[in-house]
């Protein structure tokens, strides 16, 4: 895994690697994982996801996780897992929720209530769409 060489091997000057570097490396590694998502090579893309993950708890910034986790809850929706996908839907919107920075999660919402749609659970899909009228207009 590409997160784990960097925690392992520190930089020829001793210098630990920067937030900057791990926003780079987020920013690149999120690319590609998008381009294995969109060519359907779904093991290839959660295995980045996941090093994406890793690289924002290594630096603490729990903002940023939302991006891997949406990722990796579509995919899952794509596969048909949609337990696995909701569990990933539902830490974005923690973190929406407890985010400073203003994101309305209205995509997720959507993403969620076309998955209990496809399982047939109309209450849930119901509650998903009462939620997204009470967000803020962006």
């Amino acid at each position: 895994m590409i997160i784990l060489e960097i925690a392992e091997n520190t930089p020829p000057n001793g210098v630990e690697p920067s937030i900057t570097q791990a926003n780079r490396l987020h920013r690149l590694l999120t690319n590609i994982g998008m381009i294995y998502t969109i060519q359907i090579e779904f093991e290839k893309a959660i295995s980045i996801f996941n090093e994406v993950e890793q690289i924002q708890l290594l630096f603490d910034n729990p903002e940023l996780l939302a991006i891997p986790y949406e990722s990796l809850g579509y995919i899952h929706h794509q596969k048909g897992e949609y337990e696995l996908a909701i569990n990933y839907y539902e830490k974005v919107l923690i973190i929406y929720d407890e985010s400073n920075a203003f994101h309305s999660g209205s995509n997720v919402y959507l993403n969620m209530i076309s998955i209990y749609l496809e399982i047939d659970e109309l209450m849930h899909a119901i509650q998903m769409l009462e939620a997204i009228k009470i967000l803020p207009k962006p």
